[in-house]
């Protein structure tokens, strides 16, 4: 195939297939990765709410559940409504923070009331067991409708040997960064996991045991646990499902633009053998010392014509009139020669006589000819 011409704008037949699919695949990446941006934030959006939703009922169910045993001072009513709650789908823990903010239940652990202790590694340490065993779960601190557990004499004394450490270094803490709102509530959701408390203020009748208290404040607060691992799931498998979406529809859009491209390329090499061919003829007729064009019904000439019909007429003829260009300097007789039969070649109705038409053009071709043949040169249509 003939290599394209200098200046020749059209494109390359052999690099449309590659830059179509090239166009087709980054319009594909870029609308992808929009909407894999969009849905995820979708979905996050709409995992938390849905994890939110359920920690807040789990949380009020374990709220009213509790409510009695905690006003009674029920500790094995109380655990059990809390075992139960931790046997809810996706449910991981329930638990309950005192005043102090030091974790001392928990579901599925026995307790007496001491803070729960984590080792270095995380791993959780119950040291309630040999004091549950020995009194069968019913062990009190002697002063705790007086003084607070920081305050009572043991707590002073465990106080002074750990020296100033950070009780987080071996209880498990509550943050002290949430902010619970009007209805008592606060969330903190992680990236595995999600924490939810309510705040359990001290009321008139709390005061009536624990005489130190004062209404108003925090008495405890409840916490529940949710594992995220079923909603990250449930996400995950709908991404999936994009993907494969995603994935049939670039399928579909890369083979049609396989097809429109390689369409488009028959075209190209089509034009091209044609631009080929047509200047090959061009450059016979130019050099073949004859003058050719051609003219329509309007007798206004095309745009093809051969080189030697400027030499002759001294002009580009391009859009002219034949009969101007012949008959320049006499009016009349262009007008007696070319409007009496003009209208033959006008005349689209199938029913006129071909020969007439035919003869009409071989008239005008004749008078061309010997205007032409008057002045030297030889001009053919």
């Amino acid at each position: 195939m003939e290599k394209p011409k200098p200046g020749n704008r059209e494109p390359n037949p052999e690099r449309v297939i590659p830059r179509f699919l090239l166009i087709a695949f980054s319009c594909l990446l870029l609308i992808s990765l929009v909407a894999g941006f969009i849905f995820n934030y979708y979905q996050k959006q709409m995992m938390d709410r849905t994890i939110r939703e359920q920690g807040s009922g789990i949380l009020s169910s374990y709220g009213s559940k509790t409510r009695d045993s905690i006003e009674k001072g029920q500790r094995k009513t109380f655990q059990l409504v809390m075992d139960n709650t931790a046997q809810l789908e996706g449910v991981t823990a329930t638990t309950l923070y005192p005043r102090e903010g030091l974790m001392n239940y928990r579901s599925g652990a026995v307790t007496v009331g001491l803070p729960f202790v984590h080792d270095q590694d995380g791993g959780f340490r119950n040291p309630n067991l040999d004091l549950y065993e020995k009194t069968r779960g019913m062990f009190l601190r002697k002063d705790w409708h007086l003084t607070g557990r920081f305050d009572s004499a043991a707590g002073q004394a465990h106080l002074a040997e750990v020296q100033g450490k950070s009780c987080a270094e071996c209880h498990y803490v509550l943050d002290e960064n949430l902010s619970f709102d009007n209805q008592n509530r606060a969330e903190v959701l992680d990236a595995r996991v999600a924490h939810f408390y309510e705040r359990i203020p001290v009321e008139d009748k709390c005061t009536v045991c624990h005489t130190y208290w004062q209404i108003g404040e925090t008495a405890g607060v409840l916490g529940v646990t949710i594992d995220k691992a079923a909603f990250l799931q449930r996400t995950r498998e709908s991404t999936r499902q994009l993907v494969y979406i995603l994935l049939s529809i670039a399928t579909v859009v890369l083979g049609v633009t396989y097809l429109v491209a390689a369409m488009y390329r028959r075209i190209l090499i089509t034009r091209r053998q044609l631009a080929d061919k047509s200047d090959r003829l061009a450059g016979l007729l130019n050099n073949s010392g004859q003058g050719f064009l051609s003219f329509g019904p309007d007798l206004a000439i095309e745009p093809e014509y051969s080189r030697e019909c400027v030499t002759f007429f001294g002009e580009e003829v391009a859009g002219k009139s034949v009969a101007a260009l012949l008959f320049s300097e006499d009016e009349e007789e262009r007008g007696l020669v070319f409007d009496e039969d003009i209208h033959l070649l006008e005349e689209e109705d199938d029913y006129i006589d071909e020969d007439q038409t035919a003869q009409a053009e071989n008239e005008y071709l004749q008078i061309f000819a010997d205007g032409m043949n008057s002045s030297g040169t030889s001009c053919s249509r």
